[in-house]
């Protein structure tokens, strides 16, 4: 069964097992939905239920109350239970039984702490000390969370104890700083790498006009800089939107239409969603109800979310492609789910062997970050380890959502391979076709690209006629150039220095003030560039640096918005 989460736990309990990191947690029953006592036990930090009821109005340290069971999470746990119950029916280690704890953090990242607080405790309470050389708690690792903000938060209270935290999903950059996050690693590589790829996919299909959604977390912001870093010179954004990532937001509905307004109203065919799959659900069904499709592309955090294959119309919204980190099977998980159960027993007695044992794996804390950083291990026939920064680097499996009659399947349909830096297609998908996404086609002869804006905005024009280089709104200012410099009367043109010209004669006509009022108002709401065929070329600044247009001798075309709407 291919569940690259699934497959991503096995990966990390297969690095614990060679570690031996578990002891018997003393963590209270009732913070804990699921759970075995064994001779080791493993801690897993796992958003089984997607938000908090009412957290917005929390005023007062009381109870969480949680909703939205979420399926992934909820089988992602599930993989990590199978794997210790196999562990366990497979006598590895006669005479020694593993456990679990699963505490929910409810996608909260205070919640997270809060379960993180019962987790570290010792006898019922979190020490303070002044040197946590010497620092023992009952667990000695953990795995998880699913949410690069819930890491995040978790892995700072970590890294006071250099206690090890391994996630299987968590992606965002900033993790790889291990100035702030000495104890956090992670078994699939950083976001910064998928922003290359998602770079590659676009490049590789001549998508080079395309619009970005993102949430507002710690996951989406860092993916969506990484992004425009990598995009920078190669493809132009028509617009980038943020929304709220906590889906009980009391204004999430107001986000997603303003969303779906802007997809709508956007030339771009190719749209980027760096969300959770919950808002991206949200997304897709308004584009259905609305009748209109956009190619797709899905960011790790909802490209493998089967769910969404199944909602109903789903065809309707176009071609859908992603990247997912490198899936695995984990033998017999199928079978399992088909009939999960608890094993039997929460707690054994200690035989003399496990004595020995307990006695040889019982180290300190802070050894065990180094151990686990220096593992490699084959799994799949593949090995497995580490960077200088806790990531893994395999890379990821290029995904299509393809069409069937009652929906979509996901397919493997190629993979973007880190250390070359290219997206490679299968074989029997490398002749595939899609609709371009351009802000505009090639330019004819005699003409090149300048910069106009196409979100409802007029536009005042430069443009150079005869020798002389004139303002439409100013025509009092007729002098010819030479070389860029402004000559005697009659003289003819030369080369022109288009940026300078445009500065020049901006500063003499009397324009700069109005410019810079209405630079700032396109600034503060975003209105996008496109490129368009004019006379010539414009020049976009003195450093030629939007990576849409660059060019001299032309028609210039400034954007002037439009009354505000």
């Amino acid at each position: 069964m291919k569940l690259f989460t699934l497959y991503h736990h096995v990966r990390v309990l297969g690095l614990m097992l060679c570690l031996g990191l578990w002891v018997h947690c003393d963590i209270p029953d009732d913070l804990s939905g699921a759970y075995l006592h064994g001779d080791f036990n493993c801690a897993i930090l796992s958003s089984i239920h997607s938000k908090v009821i009412n957290l917005h109005n929390r005023t007062r340290p009381e109870p969480f109350i949680c909703s939205d069971f979420d399926l992934g999470s909820y089988l992602e746990s599930l993989a990590a239970i199978h794997t210790i119950e196999e562990i366990n029916d497979s006598k590895f280690l006669p005479g020694i039984k593993f456990g679990y704890q699963v505490c929910d953090p409810c996608a909260s990242p205070t919640k997270a702490l809060h379960c993180l607080e019962h987790l570290l405790a010792i006898n019922g309470s979190l020490p303070v000390l002044s040197d946590f050389s010497d620092f023992r708690p009952s667990m000695k690792a953990l795995l998880g969370e699913r949410y690069s903000e819930l890491s995040i938060a978790v892995a700072k209270l970590l890294s006071l104890y250099m206690f090890p935290q391994i996630s299987c999903t968590s992606s965002s950059p900033v993790l790889s700083d291990k100035l702030r996050y000495p104890s956090f690693m992670r078994v699939v590589p950083s976001d910064v790498h998928q922003a290359k790829a998602l770079a590659k996919l676009m490049e590789h299909f001549s998508w080079s006009w395309v619009g970005v959604v993102y949430g507002d977390d710690d996951y989406g912001r860092a993916a969506h800089q990484s992004l425009r870093q990598e995009a920078e010179g190669k493809v132009c954004l028509d617009f980038e939107m943020v929304v709220p990532h906590y889906l009980d937001h009391v204004e999430i509905d107001k986000y997603i239409k303003d969303v779906i307004d802007t997809i709508q109203a956007s030339s771009a065919k190719v749209v980027v969603l760096i969300l959770k799959d919950k808002l991206v659900e949200k997304i897709l069904k308004g584009m259905i109800q609305s009748n209109m499709s956009r190619i797709w592309i899905a960011s790790d955090a909802w490209s493998m979310h089967g769910p969404l294959t199944k909602m109903p119309d789903i065809n309707k919204v176009g071609e859908i492609f992603g990247f997912s980190f490198v899936m695995g099977n984990i033998p017999g998980f199928e079978d399992y789910l088909k009939n999960p159960r608890p094993s039997p027993g929460a707690k054994n007695d200690f035989i003399e062997e496990y004595k020995d044992v307990l006695k040889m794996f019982n180290i300190f804390i802070l050894q065990l970050v180094e151990s686990i950083r220096s593992v490699t291990f084959t799994l799949d026939g593949i090995s497995h380890s580490f960077d200088e920064y806790g990531d893994f680097t395999d890379g990821y499996d290029l995904i299509r959502w393809t069409k069937t009659n009652d929906g979509r399947i996901i397919d493997v349909v190629g993979k973007f391979i880190l250390k070359k830096g290219e997206v490679e297609l299968r074989s029997e998908y490398q002749g595939i076709t899609l609709p371009p996404s351009k802000c505009s086609e090639s330019c004819p002869p005699g003409t090149s690209k300048g910069v106009v804006n196409t979100m409802k905005t007029g536009a005042m024009i430069v443009q150079k006629t005869s020798g002389l280089q004139r303002n439409k709104l100013n025509a009092r200012r007729k002098a010819p150039w030479r070389d860029g410099r402004r000559e005697g009367p009659g003289a003819e043109e030369r080369s022109i220095d288009m940026d300078r010209v445009v500065r020049e004669d901006l500063v003499d006509g009397g324009l700069q003030e109005m410019l810079q009022v209405q630079c700032a108002q396109l600034h503060q709401r975003a209105i996008p560039y496109c490129l368009r065929c004019v006379r010539g070329a414009a020049a976009t600044s003195p450093s030629g640096s939007s990576g849409c247009s660059r060019a001299a001798n032309s028609d210039v075309v400034y954007p002037v918005p439009s009354p505000a709407y």
